[in-house]
């Protein structure tokens, strides 16, 4: 983990955070991916996206970074979570085919079991994020552009914090 900085919130990346279409995603994703690399974040895949990358028309280098990244593990669902994906596949589906959003649904899951963030630049989720959101209390849903800021804003938190412990003759955190 790179010393000078570490975001230690857990967040989750899905497939689309590795080539999202629109240019700021886009950018941001890569961005995330970056600091990956540096060890600044440690971005967490749910086992649905790596099942979901290794589709054969998914690209090569994006099969291999996702590889590379932790992942969870497939532990089945409970009656509870059950519940809450049926819900998330209703907001998510709306007036469409509800079974065509069960993968998206059960993302957003994984991830709020062991995450603070998901990170999605499917335009459909992030415009019902709210909804999805009051189902799964505690966890974010956002674009990559949006945690990118996040990790900015923290980042600077995080440099103001050690310079005033500097300036306390405190050790840096």
């Amino acid at each position: 983990m790179n010393q000078e900085y570490e975001f230690v919130h857990n967040f989750m990346l899905d497939s689309c955070g590795f080539d999202a279409s629109d240019p700021k995603e886009k950018c941001a994703c890569e961005q995330i991916l970056a600091w990956e690399e540096a060890g600044v974040v440690v971005p967490i895949i749910p086992h649905s996206v790596l099942k979901e990358i290794e589709h054969p028309r998914t690209p090569r280098l994006k099969k291999e970074r996702a590889r590379g990244l932790v992942s969870t593990y497939d532990l089945g669902l409970n009656a509870e979570q059950r519940k809450k994906i049926d819900k998330i596949k209703e907001i998510l589906a709306g007036k469409e085919e509800i079974e065509k959003y069960g993968s998206d649904a059960l993302h957003v899951l994984i991830a709020h079991d062991s995450a603070d963030y998901f990170i999605t630049a499917d335009n459909r989720l992030i415009s019902r994020r709210k909804e999805v959101e009051n189902i799964l209390l505690g966890m974010k849903i956002c674009k990559p552009s949006e945690f990118v800021d996040i990790v900015k804003k923290d980042k600077e938190r995080w440099g103001k914090r050690n310079e005033w412990r500097r300036r306390m003759g405190l050790p840096p955190d």
